[in-house]
């Protein structure tokens, strides 16, 4: 961030411009983020990448029926995974998404397909 003036004037614009409903004063501001702004935000990642540790991001899947079940009752997954974490014990949602079959054999719900 070497340009702190170029920084201002974006949060200033972005500010003003979250106001903006017609589509000229719309097509000005993208004309301004592309021709000043995309640089500058460009060289921030590139030098927030150097700067932060690379983690390796576990892959998760959902189950299937884990969502099934969600949809035929009408839960927010979110909400129902931290249920079953405080009813289990797990400790993470993963843990959850790996024991489900269990879990769903508890719950004692037929699933239909």
């Amino acid at each position: 961030m070497e340009n702190e003036q170029l920084w201002l004037e974006m949060l200033r614009y972005r500010n003003d411009d979250t106001h903006y409903y017609n589509k000229s004063d719309a097509m000005l501001y993208i004309s301004r983020i592309d021709h000043y702004y995309l640089a500058e935000i460009g060289q921030l990642i590139a030098f927030l990448g150097n700067v932060i540790p690379k983690e390796e991001v576990e892959s998760v899947e959902i189950p299937i029926s884990l969502l099934d079940y969600c949809k035929k009752w009408k839960l927010n997954l979110s909400d129902f995974v931290l249920e079953l974490e405080d009813k289990y014990g797990y400790e993470d949602a993963n843990s959850i998404f790996m024991n489900w079959e269990k879990i769903y054999c508890d719950l004692k719900v037929t699933i239909q397909p």
